[in-house]
């Protein structure tokens, strides 16, 4: 296969650009959970449980050892597809077993 005809998914390029998706989805995830606990709609409602966001700040956690790891590797240009599927692979375990990590989170803490 000649360069021309190769897909640009599998290409440095690729993997620069899916290692840049990666870290802008983690940065995204972090600042979607904390604007809540900046704004203070927590405390406005008294009903709210105290532990509620417990499990969105364990994962916003795991989201910016993601982003750490993504954008170290795009400072040192260092991107490997293993580390890259990897990060892919912990969002998606993060996505489809919330509930699990949920009640892992609640618990223990």
């Amino acid at each position: 296969m000649s360069q021309e005809n190769q897909s640009v998914l599998f290409t440095p390029k690729g993997l620069n650009i899916t290692t840049k998706i990666v870290a802008f989805y983690a940065a995204f995830y972090i600042i979607t959970s904390i604007v809540p606990f900046l704004t203070g709609e927590r405390e406005s409602n008294v009903l709210m449980p105290d532990n509620l966001y417990t499990p969105v700040y364990f994962i916003a956690a795991i989201h910016a050892v993601v982003l750490l790891i993504s954008v170290v590797t795009l400072w040192l240009k260092k991107q490997s597809w293993v580390v890259t599927l990897f990060l892919i692979a912990v969002i998606l375990a993060c996505r489809f077993a919330y509930q699990e990590i949920a009640n892992w989170v609640y618990a223990t803490f």
